[in-house]
């Protein structure tokens, strides 16, 4: 079992790679074992992440690839029946904070009431919920938009609806106004407005970040072509306060 107080209390902590990343592979393990996990034993599941061969619709390969892994996920939980899941992107970096979550503040969280948590995100605007002074989390209105997915903890509450609204949008032409195919930081955010008695809390402070490393979901920039370009991100991702 994880020593983390609050991974423990989850029944899957999936982590997404592409079985070609060795790299992000093996810097996602070094950040399992912050926590007490390791990516061979329970709850962590591998999940091998979907490359397909064409966009299909979607703005890249990457877009549609990552769209279908977070399906993947969601479908194989929804399959399991999970109570919780908690899914993390090869690219994501614990903060000191994460690591060091005590009980009390994970029974707060569950005190709290949640169907969708983000870890970490970006927000064009400051998010408008409002939190107790504090509180770890605050709530985020439905009508919110969130980026990044790469840290999420759902609720089988919502995971029974994702399954049939994300592939209600794989069948739909991009530009639906019902929505199309589209990034899925974007399809959460459609999903949530369109649900909006499921509840959303995100990190007051971003609790799991993204580490510097080459994209897998657009296109490769003129950087991440040098030969030097992974020993600058390792140097800046060791120099970034946690």
């Amino acid at each position: 079992m994880p020593h983390h107080a609050l991974l423990s209390r989850t029944d899957a902590v999936y982590v997404i790679n592409l079985p070609e990343r060795g790299d992000r592979r093996d810097e996602m393990a070094a950040e399992l074992a912050r926590v007490g996990l390791s990516l061979d034993a329970p709850p962590v599941v591998l999940f091998p992440a979907v490359r397909p061969e064409a966009p299909d619709g979607f703005p890249s390969i990457g877009a549609r690839g990552c769209f279908l892994s977070h399906l993947g996920i969601l479908r194989d939980a929804l399959q399991r029946g999970l109570a919780r899941i908690v899914i993390l992107e090869d690219d994501a970096d614990f903060t000191d904070a994460f690591v060091a979550m005590g009980a009390d503040r994970a029974e707060a969280i569950d005190r709290a009431g949640w169907d969708i948590v983000y870890f970490g995100y970006e927000a064009r605007k400051p998010i408008a919920g409002v939190g107790a002074p504090g509180d770890d989390f605050v709530p985020v209105p439905a009508e919110t938009g969130l980026g990044t997915t790469h840290a999420m903890m759902l609720r089988q509450s919502a995971i029974a609806r994702l399954v049939p609204y994300l592939e209600a949008m794989l069948a739909r032409p991009p530009g639906d106004p019902d929505g199309g195919p589209m990034h899925v930081d974007g399809a959460y955010s459609w999903f949530r407005r369109q649900a909006p008695e499921l509840r959303t809390l995100a990190a007051r402070e971003q609790l799991i970040v993204q580490r510097s490393s080459r994209t897998d979901i657009g296109e490769r920039k003129w950087q991440d072509r040098l030969p030097f370009a992974a020993r600058l991100r390792k140097l800046r991702n060791r120099l970034r306060p946690h």
